[in-house]
């Protein structure tokens, strides 16, 4: 655990007092009107507003501007808050002090809530895990216009933190006709610098908020916890935004300018300012989860079994291999980076073996593989180009995938 604490959008807070926003302006200074030199003009030439040409920037500005309204107002109708509600047993004192505490009984409480984003028209929704994992809740889906559809939790991903789930009517019983979102191709598209807008629930109490932000890093790793169980996940590939990110925007979407989703609202550093995270989806991504539900009933995950790094410019050096990328099997010393029993296993793979390409792709990337799996199903054969330098061999091995 690093020395920021990493911590999961607590989503199941009682929301037991009002917030107020504080705007902060930053002002430029502006010219005195005295002389200056310019670099690279052998004269003095005096510098004042008359002789600065003005660089139209409130135009630029404008077009961002209109950019940000129209996606707003294009994604607004495929975001729903989640809110969740169980019966929470109440308790009354004796007036005269003669009995103590007794049982009050329950009442229906909302306990906490988060954001879903439509993915489908026959309302799937796709959200975080720890948004819908307390079994003892029940979950109402909220549109941006107001109505109300239960929700019910179809499948939890045993690897990321993601949730599938479904919106019904007020019977509990029919899908809702829905407009989902669209998402982009790759989110490996997204660049550092690229403007992005966070949507959701935010603090479970502010519905349809909207910030505005830019992916301020990449392919981060981390390790995070609700801050209530010693429990934590690790997350790798995700997005890391200044888009503001508060309690109750977890399993909301991060929206590039085009009006795609890029990625889903996920975490946030506690006791930091602008750094939140997101785990990156794709138009195949959602594909791929909506296709294991009807399926399987649930999210099946593929499986390989290996523990990996990827190869440094001089550990490529140093073991002359053949190109200039692979993911070389390593755990830490003495250790086996084979899982015991597992595909790699069965496919005689070792550890010190460096896998070079995984179905024809180059693994020049740490996250390479792990995206070429979150594709397959258990079962589905995968094509690994391996580099031995015990016997500096380079050989093709065919892997049957497990389940996770």
């Amino acid at each position: 655990m690093s020395k920021f604490h990493l911590v999961l959008i607590l989503l199941f807070t009682l929301i037991a007092s009002a917030f107020s926003s504080v705007s902060t302006y930053w002002v430029l200074s502006e010219f005195s009107g005295t002389s200056a030199r310019l670099p690279g003009i052998a004269s003095d030439i005096p510098v004042s507003r008359e002789n600065v040409r003005a660089t139209p920037v409130v135009s630029r500005l404008s077009d961002i501007e209109e950019s940000v309204k129209a996606v707003a107002e294009s994604t607004a109708d495929s975001v729903v808050s989640i809110v969740a509600s169980r019966d929470i047993r109440v308790f009354r004192r004796d007036p005269f002090g003669m009995l103590g505490w007794s049982t009050g009984g329950t009442v229906r409480r909302e306990i906490g809530g988060g954001t879903g984003i439509f993915i489908n028209d026959t309302g799937l929704i796709l959200t975080n895990k720890h948004v819908v994992s307390d079994q003892r809740s029940d979950y109402t889906v909220i549109t941006a216009d107001g109505v109300e559809y239960t929700g019910t939790v179809l499948a939890l991903d045993p690897t990321t933190d993601l949730a599938v789930v479904q919106a019904l009517d007020d019977t509990g019983e029919k899908p809702v006709a829905t407009t989902s979102a669209t998402f982009v191709d790759s989110a490996r598209e997204m660049e550092i610098g690229s403007f992005v807008l966070a949507m959701g629930n935010a603090l479970a109490e502010f519905q349809n908020t909207l910030t505005f932000g830019v992916v301020s890093g990449l392919e981060r790793t981390i390790e995070a916890s609700d801050g209530l169980s010693r429990s934590s996940d690790l997350l790798s590939g995700l997005i890391q935004t200044d888009a503001a990110i508060n309690p109750g925007n977890s399993g909301g979407p991060l929206v590039n300018l085009d009006g795609e989703v890029i990625g889903v609202n996920t975490a946030i550093v506690d006791g930091a300012n602008g750094v939140g995270f997101a785990i990156p989806v794709s138009r195949q991504e959602i594909g791929h989860l909506i296709d294991s539900v009807e399926r399987y009933g649930e999210i099946k995950r593929a499986f390989l079994g290996v523990y990996y790094v990827a190869l440094t410019d001089d550990q490529i050096e140093a073991l002359d291999i053949p190109v200039p990328y692979g993911y070389i099997l390593f755990r830490g010393e003495g250790a086996s980076a084979i899982i015991p029993d597992s595909p790699a296993e069965r496919a005689d793979l070792r550890t010190g073996d460096v896998i070079l390409e995984a179905d024809g792709v180059p693994l020049a990337d740490i996250s390479t593989l792990t995206n070429i799996l979150k594709d397959e199903f258990p079962g589905d054969e995968i094509s690994l180009k391996i580099y031995r330098p015990d016997t500096d061999e380079t050989f093709i091995r065919t892997v049957e995938l497990g389940e996770r």
